[in-house]
């Protein structure tokens, strides 16, 4: 159990790392953005349902695992590139003069986040091993 948790965390890793380098190659808008930000939330509803149908038995363990693999690998990379986009969307969004606060207040949620989801992550382990 511990192995499949490791590599979920490293491919969620490597897809963010890959999705960060999107914004170079996929240009969206602002509206587009909130748009597929909000939709990029129905992946979380499938990891619920992931979870429900192999507690019922409808999945297999060894195909679960390959779905969540897959689901992770899309939400890694829409981590990455919708991270990337909002860090390029902030500061424009403000006046001249709050530029440098909306830049730095965007570094340190995203601290924030980063710290939030370890110590999440850790209570989750501590439950589920």
């Amino acid at each position: 159990m511990g192995l499949y948790f490791n590599t979920i965390v490293f491919i969620f890793n490597v897809f963010d790392t890959v999705g960060r380098y999107g914004p170079n190659y996929v240009k969206i808008s602002l509206h587009q953005l909130k748009i597929h930000s909000f939709i990029r939330l129905l992946l979380f509803l499938l990891f619920g349902i992931i979870v429900a149908l192999q507690k019922y038995g409808y999945l297999t363990g060894v195909i679960s695992s390959i779905i969540s693999l897959i689901l992770m690998i899309l939400l890694g990379l829409s981590n990455g590139y919708y991270c990337s986009k909002c860090f390029f969307y902030a500061p424009q969004l403000v006046s001249d003069e709050l530029k440098g606060k909306a830049a730095s207040f965007t570094s340190f949620c995203l601290i924030l986040g980063i710290f939030t989801g370890s110590m999440f992550a850790n209570f989750l382990t501590q439950i589920l091993i």
